[in-house]
């Protein structure tokens, strides 16, 4: 994954080299919980697939996932990684013949399916306002960012198996806004990006509330909404994850 590895590489010698004062760093260690729904054709060799239903037709199951983030600020700008690893997983026997990737499955059939895909996760976010008092804060940002989609979907049957893989660089942008309360003891935030191109569209939206009980640890909860409707490679991608999350953060 060299796109993957060199987002990585830059984070980190941008990190490394902002300067010692007013810096702050920190990691975050989430789990989400959400409900997929959605659904998905592939085409191949010019044989248009059967647009098949996550829930309905391949009774695909709803799993947690956990994910990781590394980010660092310094005055009003910030950045940040982050990565997860999402997987979701099925079987059913459909009522009709489908197409998937040139093949053709036959009804009464017992099938198995699977989506999996890794989430690179790089962000930039510009304080454009940014109010500090005694008793409360606010802070109103421009985010810059770009996620990597690197993954495949699978189905199987007891005599064809057929997979399709794909990688879909996304840039968003958007907007974020902090409010914390006590020294942010207690803190709302709320974010949205998103972009809509030739090919699709993309939104990533999520409100949260952070409470810090000691010094650097923050802990999290809330609800993320995710979209990614994606029409690339010959893969016909409509796709909804949304649900509740809980993390932790650590920041010196």
């Amino acid at each position: 994954m060299p796109f993957q590895k060199s987002i990585f590489a830059l984070t980190i010698i941008v990190i490394t080299t902002l300067p010692a004062y007013g810096v702050e760093f920190g990691v975050r260690g989430q789990y989400w919980a959400p409900t997929v729904t959605g659904d998905i054709s592939v085409d191949a060799g010019g044989i248009e697939g059967t647009r098949l239903d996550l829930e309905d037709d391949l009774d695909i199951e709803n799993e947690g996932f956990p994910g990781a983030e590394v980010f660092a600020s310094i005055g009003n700008h910030q950045l940040s990684l982050g990565y997860y690893k999402a997987r979701a997983d099925g079987d059913a026997t459909l009522a009709f013949n489908f197409t998937f990737n040139g093949e053709t499955f036959t009804a009464s059939q017992p099938i198995s399916s699977e989506l999996e895909y890794d989430v690179w996760d790089f962000q930039y976010r510009w304080d454009a306002i940014n109010v500090d008092t005694i008793l409360a804060g606010v802070s109103i940002g421009l985010i810059g960012r770009v996620q990597v989609y690197d993954g495949s979907v699978e189905i199987e049957s007891a005599t064809v198996n057929e997979s399709e893989d794909f990688t879909i660089p996304i840039p968003m942008a958007g907007l974020g806004l902090n409010f914390g309360i006590l020294k942010e003891m207690l803190e709302a935030r709320v974010a949205a990006t998103g972009m809509g191109y030739g090919n699709g569209t993309i939104f990533d939206g999520k409100a949260e509330l952070a409470f810090t009980p000691l010094p650097f640890v923050a802990v999290e909860g809330g609800y993320r909404y995710f979209l990614i409707n994606v029409d690339e490679d010959d893969i016909d991608f409509d796709y909804v994850n949304a649900g509740p999350f809980v993390g932790i953060s650590l920041s010196f």
